[in-house]
C-alpha cells in the first residue's frame, strides 16, 4: 500500500510530501517526491526534484557524520553532537569531548565517506 508523509527535515525549513510503499522491504524502500509544500531560503530557485535530492542528501550527511563519529569513538552520544550548515551548505559539526587526534581522524573519515569539503569537524 502506498503512503504519503509530510517531512519537515531538521536540516532546513522546507516542507516536503513524499510517497513510499510499505510492500517494499524497509531496507530497500525508496521515497519518491510527491510535492513540495514550502521551500526555505536556502533551497529557493531549484526544481522540486532537485530540492528533494538536496534536502535528502543534507539530512543523510548530517546523520552519517554522527555515525562516523560513533564508529571512531564509541562513547559519542547524540548529546555530544551539534551541527549547522553554513551559507554554502557545508556541514559544520562539533563533538564535545573529542581529542585533537580524534577530530583529525573524524575529518579524514568524513572526507573519504561524505566528500572532501562537505563536512568541517570543529
Amino acid at each position: 500500500m502506498k503512503f504519503e508523509t509530510l517531512w519537515r527535515p531538521d536540516t532546513c525549513g522546507c516542507e516536503i510530501i513524499y510517497e513510499w510503499d510499505d510492500s517494499e522491504p524497509e531496507s530497500s524502500r525508496t521515497h519518491r517526491l510527491k510535492r513540495v509544500v514550502s521551500t526555505c531560503d536556502n533551497h529557493k530557485g531549484v526544481s522540486p526534484d532537485t530540492l528533494f535530492d538536496m534536502v535528502l542528501e543534507e539530512n543523510r550527511r548530517k546523520n552519517l557524520a554522527l555515525s562516523l563519529a560513533q564508529s571512531l569513538v564509541h562513547t559519542i552520544k547524540l548529546e555530544n553532537y551539534s551541527w549547522r550548515f553554513d551559507s554554502n551548505r557545508v556541514l559544520i559539526v562539533e563533538f564535545s569531548g573529542l581529542t585533537a587526534s580524534e577530530m583529525k581522524d573524524l575529518q579524514s573519515s568524513c572526507n573519504i565517506n561524505l566528500g572532501a569539503g562537505k563536512v568541517i569537524v570543529r
